[in-house]
């Protein structure tokens, strides 16, 4: 989905592409199909098929489109490492997708929900350490919800619950998953084992709400 984004498009290069104009245009329109069909009518992203039968025949169109354009060997190179990243790899960024845009949103929503469950104190901790999530690269979040575009909104709309998700998914790539770990450690650190528990389960309880998915902590 992030390809197709509008948002995204002169944006490429912060995730090593340097692929020529029309080049692109084509790219992202391949992505965009891509995505319409893996949505399958669908208006929620997290209810889509997940299903290994179903990524493979995306990625297998993905990698056919790659061959017919024009994209350099340092580009496809690129786009390959993230399509074919190992398994596990793939299921950490998910993870840790998930679990930074469930973080943001609880700080941002004012987690009245939550403060039964968690407690001030833990959301307390929650809102200290959240500003090492919040490093945005060049406005990234902000921009990508201000972007006006039909196509933008579209995306928006299918992860309304987690509105920032595409452009935490943009900012993994740029930046790497190590920013959850920093931020799990500082906040377990100032926990007893209790509250630590009790994090953990909302964690994991949020995930499966949202996504339908159990998730792996740092810890686990």
């Amino acid at each position: 989905m992030l390809l197709s984004s509008d948002w995204f498009f002169p944006k490429w290069e912060l995730i090593g592409l340097r692929t020529p104009s029309h080049t692109k245009l084509h790219l992202q329109m391949v992505c965009r199909t891509l995505t319409v069909e893996f949505l399958a009518g669908e208006h929620d992203y997290w209810m889509i098929s997940f299903a290994p039968a179903r990524i493979h025949r995306t990625e297998g169109k993905f990698f056919a489109a790659l061959g017919s354009s024009e994209l350099s060997e340092s580009d496809l190179d690129v786009l390959r490492n993230i399509a074919e990243r190992d398994a596990d790899v793939e299921r950490v960024q998910f993870d840790t997708s998930i679990l930074v845009s469930l973080t943001l949103h609880l700080t941002r929503s004012g987690a009245e929900s939550a403060t039964e469950s968690l407690g001030e104190r833990v959301l307390s901790e929650v809102r200290s350490a959240v500003r090492i999530l919040e490093l945005d690269t060049d406005g990234m979040t902000e921009e990508w919800l201000c972007s006006n575009s039909d196509w933008d909104q579209q995306l928006r709309q299918a992860t309304a619950d987690l509105p920032e998700y595409i452009a935490d998914f943009a900012e993994d790539l740029v930046t790497g998953t190590d920013k959850f770990n920093c931020f799990w450690k500082t906040v377990t650190g100032e926990l007893d084992a209790e509250e630590r528990a009790s994090l953990a389960n909302w964690y994991r309880e949020a995930a499966l709400d949202l996504a339908g998915q159990t998730i792996e902590l740092p810890s686990e």
